[in-house]
């Protein structure tokens, strides 16, 4: 099927492809002091090559801010995490045979709990250990 064009508007008739995974929330935006602080906080330690520590006695709320940053490095980390883990999963389901697929697709599709790229590592995972001990007891 083709989309369809009307004046600068776009309707596709293609199936739209339903997201299985939940998002995941982002940290809150931070009002513009706290950025304007993180900032600071950042330049000051760059420079020094010092801990937050050092800074505790000249900037104001940092523990705050220290905090911040950390709660940002954190999220930065478990998204990059969690986009490895998929990318890792997705190859490994893409190496595996089709009967090996589709029983994959077949636990994911019956799966109560949370869409979440883990468990979806974890789908495939089992599923290749499994069929990989059903060989190997076959021999």
């Amino acid at each position: 099927m083709s989309d369809i064009r009307v004046e600068n508007l776009v309707v596709s008739t293609r199936t739209p492809k339903i997201m299985k995974f939940a998002r995941t929330p982002r940290l809150p935006n931070s009002s513009k002091s706290d950025q304007v602080l993180i900032l600071q906080l950042r330049k000051a330690a760059r420079s020094t090559g010092a801990s937050f520590s050092f800074l505790a006695a000249t900037l104001p709320d940092q523990e705050q801010a220290k905090r911040l940053i950390d709660a940002e490095f954190e999220d930065r980390l478990f998204r990059r995490m969690t986009a490895d883990i998929w990318r890792s999963a997705r190859a490994n389901y893409f190496k595996s045979p089709p009967e090996q697929r589709a029983e994959i697709n077949k636990r994911w599709n019956i799966w109560p709990g949370p869409r979440d790229p883990r468990y979806y590592a974890w789908a495939v995972t089992t599923v290749i250990f499994e069929f990989e001990i059903a060989a190997a007891n076959s021999r």
